[in-house]
């Protein structure tokens, strides 16, 4: 019941362009941090691999004593795993940033749709950013409240209802509109008997 509101939900078109161009612009602005980054971190490594490789000639022809290439190839050695570490970091990072971008712009295009295709803990993070809580009874839904954020989009008409009606509390297809959700704070509500009751859906 929960994940059938969200057909009913999508967001207005000027809206979506800004929040598009919005991600578009953040993700590139840290896709060049990133390269820059790199970047970096790749020419330490180089420069190090290369003062490796002039410290094993040396060894080999002589002018640098066993003792000390075996001191300078363990240093070079400590600074390389962790430039490698660092690397790593960055593009896993990275990945975080194409798959959170990802996430906005399906969210945008169907808010149904990328609601189902997350993960749990995703979807806990979309149940958060929609609703606080729903009351329900004899195993129906009778009254949602949405986030302090849901809601002031929906005042703002940023998001809408696909069936247009927006300003009486009544029930569409069995769901509540806008009138009838209000607040945020982290609950389902449960149901299982003429009451409602409280369940944290974590």
């Amino acid at each position: 019941m929960i994940s059938e509101r969200f057909k009913h939900l999508q967001f207005e078109a000027q809206f979506i362009n800004l929040v598009i161009d919005r991600a578009k612009a953040i993700y590139q602005a840290r896709r060049n941090d990133y390269t820059v980054k790199k970047q970096g971190l790749t020419n330490q490594r180089t420069a190090l691999e290369s003062k490796l490789l002039v410290a094993q000639d040396r060894l080999l022809d002589g002018t640098l004593p066993k003792d000390d290439y075996t001191t300078l190839a363990d240093k070079v050695k400590i600074q390389l795993a962790k430039i490698t570490e660092t690397i790593n970091e960055l593009e896993e990072a990275q990945e975080i940033q194409i798959d959170v971008t990802q996430e906005i712009l399906g969210l945008t295009k169907n808010i149904y749709q990328t609601y189902m295709d997350a993960s749990p803990a995703l979807k806990r993070h979309y149940l958060g950013f929609f609703w606080d809580k729903f009351e329900a009874q004899d195993g129906v839904i009778i009254k949602s409240y949405p986030s302090p954020l849901f809601d002031e989009l929906l005042k703002l008409n940023q998001i809408i209802y696909k069936n247009g009606k927006t300003k009486n509390p009544q029930y569409a297809g069995g769901f509540l509109q806008p009138s009838t959700v209000i607040k945020t704070a982290g609950w389902l509500w449960g149901w299982g008997s003429n009451s409602p009751r409280r369940i944290n859906y974590d």
